[in-house]
């Protein structure tokens, strides 16, 4: 499963006290795959820009 749940704890603190402005600002998502996946899936909810960070060298079937 894709790691929505966390991604979403990361970011609801900065949501709150107005840190984080999906209209304006980009999340940017470190990982090697889920936590990256998941982060996305919010920022797309969010109507957001979400960025996945990949080690370089990753291969495309896993993410």
């Amino acid at each position: 499963a894709h790691k929505v749940l966390a991604a979403y704890a990361c970011l609801a603190p900065r949501l709150v006290t107005g840190q984080f402005d999906p209209t304006t600002h980009r999340a940017i998502w470190p990982s090697t795959g889920n936590y990256a996946r998941g982060g996305v899936a919010i920022s797309r909810l969010m109507a957001s820009r979400g960025v996945a960070i990949l080690p370089q060298g990753m291969s495309q079937e896993r993410f």
